[in-house]
């Protein structure tokens, strides 16, 4: 039975009923591509599953709705297509049950070219006077194209219900200069661990050397940590920065702005070490703040400061210095920066925030940025990342270039 997103929803609350989502957890692995379909063959199943896909009417068993999501674009610069299954409780098992998701994605100019996903999910007790839904999300990735969804769930007893549907994942018309990750018509996961290796890439024939600061702390200091989006942000931010074919070498320090310490520091590197990252960022305890920076009100901002100068000094300058980040407020200003404005290469600062109305002043990462002659650029989307990574290097090339020039006509006189 298939639904627009959320229309099940609406019609179950609209019509009196008593709603309870009930909780369910994966079992064993993650959402997985089942082997051979990224290689363009057909996967092993069972030729009981593989009826019930081919089946040219849809499977009611389970009386499951599906509601597609339309494919959105991420901030990883691929397509996010996905859909919502609700399941009435009372379709399952009281001793709890074990539901498995398969579903293959095709594109329509290609349909023998089909990415097969598995998952599995069990379902705990349910009480036989529990009324409600079982609601289960699911996540792939797109490249611009058109594409069939073909879906069947089935419980441990085999019994099924399935779902199919036609999705598109285009660009608009303001987004059509965005250079996307994944290719035209591709499928592929969206990774569980953000924070997996970044592969090798070419660089130009006069690569950029880059310093980055990143901030790896919650919107506000009463957050015990930083939201999981907000990483995903962050993380989709640094690996649009170290993929840029004019970027050669990369040296990264994140920080904890609230907590006054870095965590992590990579020194000219050709790529990001996000596994090392990740593995160091599960090191902070979040939440804790020693009881000598509660008393110091301006210990962060002369933190901050302190960073930049230490960063700023090395004599083998980077030819730009970019904070990321989500804003972040404390108390203080770094006026003791004044006197570095001149740094002898450009500033910049890529904020992360997915709503601006929140906080539409500058923080103090954007103040410190501003004392030091550069610029901000606030990221809420797709769009915005893409312009100002762009934006960024490219005023980056354009003044190392004027630097070299006037450093070779002075030369020469």
């Amino acid at each position: 039975m298939l639904d627009t997103h959320g229309g099940f929803l609406r019609r179950l609350i609209g019509g009196g009923a008593v709603m309870t989502v009930i909780l369910f957890s994966r079992t064993g692995a993650a959402q997985s591509i089942l082997e051979g379909s990224e290689k363009g063959t057909e996967p092993l199943i069972r030729q009981s599953l593989l009826a019930a896909f081919e089946s040219s009417e849809p499977l009611k068993d389970l009386p499951c709705t599906v509601a597609p999501l339309k494919p959105q674009l991420g901030l990883d610069l691929k397509f996010h297509g996905g859909y919502q299954i609700g399941l009435p409780t009372h379709e399952l098992a009281e001793t709890g049950d074990r539901l498995t998701i398969l579903f293959r994605v095709a594109p329509l100019n290609q349909p023998e070219k089909r990415t097969y996903f598995s998952e599995h999910y069990y379902v705990p007790p349910v009480r036989e006077v529990a009324r409600g839904l079982v609601m289960i999300p699911g996540r792939f990735a797109l490249g611009p194209g058109s594409y069939r969804v073909d879906l069947l769930m089935h419980d441990s007893a085999e019994h099924f219900c399935s779902a199919s549907w036609k999705v598109s994942a285009s660009l608009s018309q303001k987004d059509e200069k965005v250079a996307l990750a994944l290719d035209q018509d591709a499928v592929t996961a969206i990774p569980q661990n953000v924070f997996l290796a970044e592969p090798a890439h070419k660089t130009s024939q006069t690569p950029l050397q880059i310093k980055i600061l990143a901030n790896f702390a919650p919107r506000t200091t009463s957050a015990a940590a930083l939201d999981e989006s907000d990483t995903e942000a962050l993380v989709s931010i640094l690996r649009n920065i170290s993929r840029d074919p004019r970027v050669g070498t990369i040296s990264l320090v994140a920080f904890n702005l609230y907590e006054e310490r870095v965590v992590f520091r990579q020194d000219k590197a050709d790529r990001i070490d996000f596994p090392a990252l990740g593995d160091s960022l599960k090191k902070l305890k979040p939440g804790t703040v020693d009881v000598n920076q509660l008393l110091d009100k301006r210990g962060a901002v002369n933190f901050l400061a302190s960073l930049v100068t230490d960063e700023s000094n090395n004599p083998s300058h980077p030819d730009a210095l970019i904070f990321v980040g989500p804003k972040a407020f404390v108390e203080g200003s770094p006026d003791e920066l004044k006197s570095a404005r001149n740094l002898g290469y450009p500033v910049f600062y890529l904020n992360y925030i997915d709503n601006p109305q929140r906080a539409p002043w500058r923080d103090n990462i954007g103040k410190v940025t501003k004392l030091l002659g550069g610029w901000e650029f606030s990221i809420t989307g797709p769009r915005d990342l893409w312009n100002a990574v762009t934006e960024t290097l490219m005023r980056t090339f354009d003044f190392r270039t004027s630097a070299l020039a006037a450093q070779k006509s002075s030369n020469n006189q």
